[in-house]
């Protein structure tokens, strides 16, 4: 048998408008086929699985020869230290918004780029407004020892929690990010407030190589990766900026980030984690303007449909 890779559920599935599971590569459980872009009903079992309740899991998996996938099995924590991910280029991409502000990137070839902490100041707008600098998980307890000092003689003893264990995973440094999704769903334009359009992205590895060339002239010290947000309890091999809450998972978000090469100033975790608006608002720096070029051979903008 070749060597297994640990994985996360979003590196293997995607997400339909229905929130059911979809195949982004060729796989096989089992003796089980599961074509690319197959939808996986919930509570249908596959080579011994319900795909649809391991969310929130890790998969083990291997290549077979002739390049398809071979799932192994799911396990509930991270219990291996090589990670698949990035496996599928994206067919294409989507931005949904109001056709005012589409239009400066279809004739005036201009992103306009905000930190992560303005996302978080968007008001009665929950697509746009979870927390982007916390990421948490939930393990079985029995995994972990927790220690902590006695204050009486100052000896170091432990303790085994009791029932499961949430580990919060914060960023405490703002970031420049750009959201988009990997899926054209007309029931995205409600979710994403005031969309009246849509820029399709039809060239995804070219648009990806162009915004960051653009950022790297225009905006020294930063570093940019792009890719899949992983939702559930799953950790993305990306971290804390590519993960979130499944409650958003049909967003089927597509995330492009610019982060600072060395720190000016560290974030409150304390502050974060209790989303205190008022810190949020004294700290958040403008948006940038990103001049990518005319991109008129790689996208098109639509209207929502009437």
């Amino acid at each position: 048998m070749k060597e297994q890779l640990k994985c996360g559920f979003c590196d293997l599935f995607g997400f339909n408008d229905q929130g059911f599971p979809v195949a982004r590569l060729p796989l096989k459980i089992d003796t089980v086929v599961i074509r690319e872009d197959s939808v996986i009903k919930p509570n249908a079992e596959i080579g011994g699985f319900v795909i649809s309740k391991h969310i929130d899991n890790y998969a083990l998996v291997h290549y077979y020869e002739d390049g398809v996938i071979n799932l192994r099995m799911f396990i509930p924590d991270d219990c291996r230290n090589e990670v698949l991910y990035n496996c599928k280029p994206e067919k294409r991409l989507y931005k949904y918004g109001e056709k005012i502000h589409l239009r400066q990137i279809t004739e005036n070839g201009i992103f306009r780029i905000f930190p992560a902490l303005k996302y978080l100041k968007i008001e009665d707008d929950e697509a746009r407004q979870d927390n982007e600098f916390i990421a948490t998980t939930v393990s079985d307890g029995k995994n972990f020892t927790a220690l902590f000092t006695d204050k009486k003689d100052g000896s170091i003893k432990k303790i085994k929690p009791i029932g499961n264990v949430s580990n919060n995973y914060i960023m405490t440094v703002d970031f420049y990010m750009l959201c988009l999704s990997y899926a054209y769903d007309e029931n995205l334009y409600k979710v994403f407030k005031n969309s009246d359009s849509c820029l399709i992205i039809n060239e995804p590895t070219e648009f990806s190589e162009r915004m960051h060339a653009a950022f790297d002239r225009q905006y020294q010290g930063y570093v940019g990766v792009n890719a899949r947000v992983s939702y559930g309890n799953c950790l993305s091999p990306l971290g804390t900026l590519f993960t979130k809450n499944k409650r958003f998972l049909l967003q089927r978000e597509y995330r492009f980030v610019w982060m600072p090469e060395h720190s000016k100033e560290e974030l409150d975790p304390i502050k974060l984690q209790k989303n205190d608006r008022a810190y949020f608002a004294s700290l958040v720096e403008k948006p940038i303007d990103l001049y990518v070029g005319d991109l008129g051979d790689i996208i098109e903008l639509v209207d929502k449909p009437i």
